[in-house]
Parts: C-alpha cells; sequence; structure tokens
C-alpha cells in the first residue's frame, strides 16, 4: 500500500471512530440511535446477530443514522452536529475532508469490470462511472450485480462504504422501472433505498426473487 492510499485509509477509519466517539459522548445521541434503530429494523425488517448478514446490515443502518436521521432537538443529522461541535484547531485536512462528506454519493451501482487493479462501477442513477481501490471487497460481483452502496471522495481517492446491499440479478428490471419512475416523479431516492433494505430482508429469508411480487416497483 502507498503512503497516500495509507493516509485517506486511516482518515477514513478517523471519520468513523470520531463519529462512535461523539455518539457515545453525550446521553441525547445515544437516545437517538435507541430510537432511530427501532425506527429503522421496524421498517426494514429485524435480524439477529446470528444472521449471515447482520454485520453488512448494522454497517448501513449506522450510516443512515449518521448521515438520514434526523434529530429530534435539532432536525438536522448527526453528521451535522457533529461537525458543529469540533473546535476551530481540530479543522485541519482531517476536519476538510469529513466536511465534504456532507455531499457524499449514496446510489445504486452495477457493476462494471476490474481494470489494473482497480474497480469500475457505475451510478445507476446518474451513468457516471467511478474508479475505486476496493477490489477484494467486490470480490464475487458479476457484471450482472447491482447493490447499494455509499462513495466517498477523500483527498480525490473514492472509497466505498463498509457495506454492500446486492440484490438479486432477477429482480433488475424492477428496479430499473423503480428508478425510472422516481427521476420522473421526482421522488426522493432514500426512501426507495429503504424500501429495498426491506425487500432484501425478504428476499434473504425467503428467497422470492421477484421484486414487484415483494413490492420494490414504484
Amino acid at each position: 500500500m502507498n503512503e497516500n492510499k495509507r493516509y485517506n485509509t486511516n482518515e477514513f477509519e478517523y471519520m468513523f471512530e470520531s463519529l462512535n466517539t461523539y455518539i457515545n459522548s453525550r446521553e441525547d445521541n445515544k437516545r437517538e440511535l435507541i430510537k432511530a434503530k427501532q425506527d429503522y429494523f421496524d421498517t426494514t425488517g429485524k435480524i439477529n446477530d446470528k444472521d449471515t448478514d447482520y454485520s453488512n446490515r448494522m454497517n448501513a443502518f449506522l450510516l443512515w443514522f449518521m448521515f438520514d436521521w434526523k434529530l429530534s432537538s435539532t432536525k438536522q443529522s448527526l453528521f451535522d452536529g457533529y461537525l458543529e461541535s469540533l473546535k476551530i484547531e481540530d479543522k485541519d485536512n482531517i476536519y476538510k475532508s469529513m466536511s465534504v462528506q456532507k455531499d457524499h454519493l449514496h446510489t445504486l451501482f452495477s457493476f462494471i469490470k476490474f481494470k489494473n487493479d482497480k474497480v469500475v462501477i457505475k451510478d445507476i442513477f446518474s451513468s457516471v462511472k467511478y474508479t475505486i481501490d476496493d477490489t477484494n471487497y467486490l470480490f464475487g460481483l458479476s457484471k450482472k450485480s447491482i447493490f447499494e452502496s455509499r462513495l466517498f471522495n477523500i483527498n480525490n481517492i473514492q472509497y466505498l462504504s463498509n457495506y454492500l446491499i446486492v440484490h438479486p440479478y432477477e429482480t433488475k428490471k424492477d428496479i430499473l422501472k423503480a428508478i425510472n419512475n422516481i427521476r420522473k416523479k421526482e421522488l426522493n431516492r432514500k426512501d426507495f433505498f429503504i424500501k429495498l433494505h426491506s425487500f432484501h430482508t425478504k428476499w434473504k429469508r425467503y428467497r422470492k426473487p421477484n421484486g414487484s411480487a415483494i413490492g420494490i416497483s414504484i
């Protein structure tokens, strides 16, 4: 691993470690975490720590809580509150990188190809392609794979978040149809992703790949 990549990887990990510390340092944040967890898993389907997808789904939830959940007291995200809590002397290069993450890319991707020890993926909503270094993380995916994740840009290096929600290829037609409706009606894609999380729970449990039958169409 080259020095530049090592630095950025440490910076990425530091962001989440710092956010976890921030959550644990405030009782109101702990209460919000409990409330958000209840809301998320009531909506998307409950899983337990023996489920093979447990860590993946917990990571998806934690990022949803950090960036998408609105705190009861301020109506802002936990991440916004964290940035406001930083002291001026802490706002160095790491802070600048973290502040950009408010606009990170949360979307559905398709796998394109491996290229020179990197991976090329495409944002299905915009058709924009991205080249990332997370090759080991994406092993096993085929060109048919559609997955949801979050893409972070730290010092011009692209990083996928620590979860992938991979959907069965048989649902691709239903997913693309739903995406077209979201574009046409200018709907909130975040709501659709939560609906897909619910579908994914049912699919993992019952292995019924018919998306319209389970209800992912919009």
